[in-house]
């Protein structure tokens, strides 16, 4: 496996690798102090944690728990939302659901952390190539009327589920020596199949919420979508016309699953890609198999 061999395959470059002995609620913990001070949101303030990731500290508690203990936020719910690489979708529209459904709920924490380059058989090259560590943290309160999120239409297909998994480690097959010589606990993709679906849902999710909100393409500023690889990306950005919009920067980061749209918004914000009023349209495919997409007012 050469630089090559990765390069025209995924588009990626490079990817990051968290430090040895880092759990993820540390990196976690990080990055949802980075953005409460950004938001300029205290921790008392903070009414609920989520927390999306494949990767948790421990299979129990909720890594959100860990994280909740490394911010010092004491007593409000907190959770773990495995939607894989839609997880920032599908923890988005979970956030927007509580605030809705209590007046008196403090703004939520939607931690997206990953650990994956620790669940990747480096011997394999269709995935040790591909993911990387990362992790960001969205703090979503109450919008103003017509802002924030406008729109968001989610999907699963668990018929696909054994396309992207890992086998081992659960109630099903437990750890033993057996499992591990056997390589179960690695993450599994065929990613030819998956390839396909994930054009077809994102492209789909895309129009169908598009044509549900009474909007068209060429009204969205930024398309953000996950950072699956550099092809798949391509065709979704030609499927939708939005080649000159969409934001990619898994040349540089790689697949970090749900952390990846966060990122990704973050790095629009910093270099002035966004501003007050924007529509930008998000869109994710994952394990499960899990899809969606959300229209954002910014």
């Amino acid at each position: 496996m050469t630089e090559d061999w990765i390069v025209q395959r995924t588009g990626i470059h490079e990817r990051r690798r968290a430090a040895p002995g880092t759990r993820p609620s540390q990196l976690g913990a990080e990055s949802a102090r980075r953005a409460m001070a950004q938001a300029g949101v205290k921790p008392e303030d903070i009414g609920f944690i989520l927390c999306t990731t494949l990767t948790p500290d421990t299979p129990v508690p909720a890594t959100a728990c860990w994280i909740q203990a490394e911010l010092g936020i004491s007593r409000v719910p907190a959770v773990d939302l495995n939607a894989a690489c839609s997880g920032f979708l599908y923890g988005w529209k979970v956030a927007d659901a509580l605030l809705r459904s209590d007046p008196d709920l403090g703004p939520v924490l939607l931690v997206c952390v990953e650990h994956m380059t620790r669940i990747v058989d480096p011997t394999d090259p269709h995935t040790c190539a591909i993911f990387g560590d990362g992790a960001a943290t969205a703090v979503i309160g109450r919008a103003e009327k017509d802002a924030g999120l406008l729109g968001c239409t989610l999907g699963a297909d668990g018929s696909g589920a054994g396309l992207i998994q890992v086998p081992a480690g659960g109630g099903h097959l437990p750890a033993s020596h057996d499992t591990v010589d056997a390589g179960l606990h690695y993450l599994q993709m065929q990613g030819r199949e998956v390839f396909k679906l994930a054009v077809n849902e994102m492209s789909g999710a895309c129009d169908t919420l598009l044509r549900d909100l009474g909007l068209a393409a060429d009204e969205i500023k930024v398309v953000v979508p996950h950072q699956a690889n550099a092809r798949i990306l391509d065709a979704v950005a030609r499927h939708l016309g939005v080649a000159d919009r969409i934001y990619v920067n898994i040349a540089k980061l790689g697949n970090t699953t749900s952390a990846s749209i966060p990122l990704a918004l973050e790095e629009c914000v910093q270099q002035g890609k966004l501003e007050r009023g924007d529509l930008v349209l998000l869109t994710a495919f994952g394990a499960g198999l899990t899809w969606g997409a959300a229209v954002v007012r910014w």
